[in-house]
């Protein structure tokens, strides 16, 4: 929390600033961004659009753990814990059957975007990494392991695009257990990947990368609605390419300058107040 939170707060405050000068208004449901629930149970607002996922992230992160401590009386065995996964996956896909079936949402604002929907997503990497600590034998062969999570994905894709999303209750319910499952089956083998073989400059930007990505995250969007605001549609393959740099340039950038100015001075106190 101490790494999400506090550059969270600070960009909700200025993308709260860049409505108050503009012509836009802000959401009825505005308050609701400061607890992470303003898409708990209804479509996310246009507003800070990229948040919706961070509202799934931090909700799993407080609601695991406490959910975790209830059950673990029941947990006695690997079996317990396994069938839980199971019955978690399960209730989780029957639940989203159950509201297409009842409501008919459409797959991108009322499934998609939707928090108490979309909780069992971060589960299955818990799960990968429950496996890879109590019973990394089912984990030996990683490459099989990864053409699998591959697979998965690819169906996805193939399911995506041969429907309708939002007419599909495929689409709206069993791809949203089978995409992060997908990415979660392939960590066993990039978690066995060895960096010292690839070269120190990619190595470099890949690690970088890696240290913007949540800055990069909360930023990216106001450059693409800058974007789509401010300049006309692009005229030539040219001026695509160009403008893709620069928003490229300008994205890294600003993450850039969120990272070292806010978000590092906040881990190195973190780490003041919480020794390793």
């Amino acid at each position: 929390w101490l790494r999400t939170l506090p550059s969270y707060y600070l960009i909700l405050l200025l993308n709260f600033a860049f409505v108050a000068f503009s012509a836009t208004a802000l959401p009825a449901s505005w308050p609701l961004y400061f607890v992470f629930s303003q898409n708990l149970v209804t479509p996310h607002p246009e507003f800070f659009g990229e948040a919706w996922s961070l509202a799934v992230e931090e909700w799993f992160y407080l609601l695991a753990p406490l959910a975790a401590l209830a059950v673990t009386p029941l947990l006695r065995s690997r079996a317990a814990v396994l069938t839980g996964f199971l019955a978690l996956f399960c209730g989780y896909l029957l639940l989203r059957i159950s509201v297409v079936e009842w409501s008919d949402p459409a797959w991108d604002a009322g499934v998609r975007k939707l928090t108490a929907l979309r909780l069992d997503s971060i589960a299955f990497g818990v799960l990968m990494a429950w496996l890879s600590l109590r019973m990394p034998e089912l984990l030996r062969w990683p490459y099989r392991l990864a053409a699998l999570g591959l697979s998965c994905v690819a169906a996805c894709a193939m399911l995506f695009l041969s429907v309708d999303p939002d007419a599909s209750l495929a689409v709206r319910s069993l791809m949203f257990s089978l995409a992060p499952l997908g990415c979660a089956l392939p960590l066993p083998w990039a978690n066995a990947l060895r960096p010292s073989r690839l070269p120190k400059p990619l190595m470099r930007a890949i690690g970088q990368l890696a240290v913007l990505s949540y800055s990069l995250y909360l930023v990216h969007m106001f450059f693409v609605n800058t974007y789509l605001e401010w300049f006309d549609a692009p005229s030539t393959p040219t001026v695509v390419a160009v403008r893709i740099c620069i928003f490229i340039m300008g994205a890294l950038s600003a993450a850039w300058v969120l990272y070292r100015g806010f978000e590092r001075p906040i881990l190195q106190l973190r780490d003041r107040w919480i020794p390793r």
